[in-house]
């Protein structure tokens, strides 16, 4: 149960926050647009790298830039 309320309590916290959300081009590619004066952008990347040819791999990256 509390394990419940963690989560309600985080998804709450993270939809007070007004938030957009944009595409990259081609995926990691960024366009070239600029902010107005005095705004904030925050971007998180995960990604998650699986499989090899022989053996077992798995490694998740995450990257957070704030602008």
């Amino acid at each position: 149960m509390k394990r419940y309320a963690s989560l309600l309590l985080a998804m709450a916290a993270v939809c007070a926050v007004p938030a957009e959300a944009d595409e990259n081009l081609l995926g990691y590619t960024t366009g070239a647009e600029t902010l107005p004066k005095g705004a904030k952008e925050l971007y998180q990347y995960i990604t998650l790298r699986q499989d090899k040819s022989v053996g077992q791999y798995r490694a998740v990256d995450y990257k957070t830039e704030f602008e």
